[in-house]
């Protein structure tokens, strides 16, 4: 798990082996990659760029962070479509958007981890239950009424 939760930009490509190349050769070195529970570190990571960064096994994967220093730089948890990069990072995702690499989606202010639960719903029960809650009371308080 990382430290601390950045604050995430998400970013839009079908070129995914493309930006996960890209992405590796600018952050593998002195990081950690998590593929699908698996932790890569060292001289394990540049033989991921040949062994697997295709399109094919990148769709495969079902969940992919580079972590430095235990900060969450980039990533997805799913499906590549839902792609991030850490506001932190935010300048080599503007040489990438310059390369018409990736586009960027929209800004968000939630953590990946986060992000990735209300994208999966997790979170919209929740909030379906609240709204539930309250018309029932407000039924009910003109009914006593």
């Amino acid at each position: 798990m990382s430290k601390k939760e950045p604050r995430v930009v998400g970013l839009r490509t079908r070129r995914y082996s493309a930006l996960v190349s890209r992405i590796l050769e600018e952050y593998g070195r002195g990081s950690a990659i998590i593929l699908d529970n698996r932790c890569y570190e060292g001289p394990e990571v540049s033989n991921l760029s040949s062994d697997w960064c295709t399109n094919r096994m990148i769709r495969a994967t079902r969940e992919f962070r580079v972590l430095r220093e235990g900060v969450a730089l980039f990533g997805f948890h799913d499906s590549p479509e839902e792609f991030w990069a850490a506001e932190s990072e935010r300048a080599f995702v503007e040489r990438l958007v310059a390369e018409k690499l990736v586009r960027i989606d929209r800004p968000r202010s939630l953590s990946p981890e986060r992000a990735a639960r209300i994208r999966r719903g997790q979170l919209g029960c929740t909030a379906v239950l609240v709204l539930l809650a309250v018309g029932f009371a407000a039924l009910l308080a003109k009914l006593v009424l």
